[in-house]
């Protein structure tokens, strides 16, 4: 991925196994920490279906797969953004989700992973969060790039 150090890349693929295991355990309880800690993010799934969390640990694990060839992904990543506009996330919703998402690793993974770890998978969840922030930026930029007029 651009903008990705090589020490980066491989602290994530050494460490992939980790979250691989324990995937869907730690979105169940991101989405736990998030509705509890953020409950104004709750409207923002009014559809919340239970699959919710199997569908961004399968999100996550496909970038992951992907690491170096993020494009492949464009069409997914689109996806996720039209869902998103629908929905109303704005970009000060992310932080939240990290938030939720790392206290999440910390709470049912810190045996496995260090500090230096943890903080290597948050600065890739932001990395992956901006990809998506400037996709819907642009849409609610009155530019309507998820759907054209």
């Amino acid at each position: 991925m651009e903008n990705v150090s090589q020490e980066t890349k491989k602290l994530l693929k050494d460490t992939e196994h980790i979250i691989w295991d324990k995937q869907i355990e730690v979105t169940h309880r991101m989405y736990e920490i998030l509705f509890e800690k953020y409950p104004e993010t709750k409207s923002l799934f009014n559809n919340f279906r239970s699959h919710q969390p199997n569908m961004f640990a399968a999100a996550l694990m496909a970038h992951m797969i992907s690491l170096d060839e993020p494009e492949v992904l464009l069409s997914f990543r689109v996806g996720i953004c039209r869902s998103h506009v629908k929905a109303g996330v704005k970009e000060e919703h992310y932080p939240m989700l990290a938030d939720a998402l790392i206290s999440a690793i910390k709470e049912l993974l810190s045996d496995q992973m260090d500090e230096k770890t943890i903080d290597v998978w948050q600065k890739w969840y932001y990395f992956l969060a901006n990809l998506l922030i400037e996709r819907e930026r642009d849409h609610y930029a009155e530019k309507h790039l998820l759907f054209p007029k």
